[in-house]
């Protein structure tokens, strides 16, 4: 048998084609890597702000909960309960971050200012924003909630009669 012999210009163009083939490939691998990292990217951005929303989102639900048992118990004439209720699916653990001031009534009137009542003694931590904390405020007549950063703390925890350290 007689090997078969090939034009120049035969294997030229299969040469080409064969470059083309493989330039065509790495393009594609490129692309798809660059597609995944960004979708990935994506994706671990979308689960760092549901993480953060969520956990803005449970501690002003804490907070709504206590500022409407505190109401409820105002308007029935009863005095503050002594220790925080606990919220529904939340465990005894949450009044261990929280610092709460039962005679807030009593320290408001004699301060004659608006008197933090129920505030996280650290921040709620984000990855995508600024640090802060939920406080619970009674100005003598209702009690409202207020989200206060970090960074403005030390001003804000002075005016509203704030202890900065945990209680043992």
């Amino acid at each position: 048998m007689q090997p078969i012999v090939q034009d120049p210009r035969q294997r030229a163009v299969r040469d080409r084609a064969a470059e083309r083939i493989a330039a065509t490939r790495r393009r594609r691998i490129v692309r798809n890597l660059v597609i995944f990292v960004l979708a990935t990217g994506f994706m671990g951005y979308l689960s760092i702000l549901n993480r953060d929303h969520q956990a803005f989102v449970a501690d002003q639900r804490r907070m709504v909960f206590w500022r409407d048992q505190l109401n409820d118990a105002r308007q029935a004439g009863q005095q503050a309960p002594a220790t925080l209720p606990i919220p529904r699916g939340d465990s005894k653990g949450v009044r261990e971050t929280h610092i709460y001031q039962s005679l807030y009534d009593d320290v408001q009137q004699s301060r004659r200012r608006d008197t933090a009542v129920v505030y996280r003694y650290v921040p709620v931590s984000f990855f995508l924003r600024p640090a802060g904390r939920h406080v619970l405020v009674f100005d003598g007549k209702e009690l409202r909630i207020m989200w206060i950063p970090e960074s403005e703390i030390d001003e804000q925890a002075a005016a509203l009669g704030m202890r900065r350290a945990r209680p043992d």
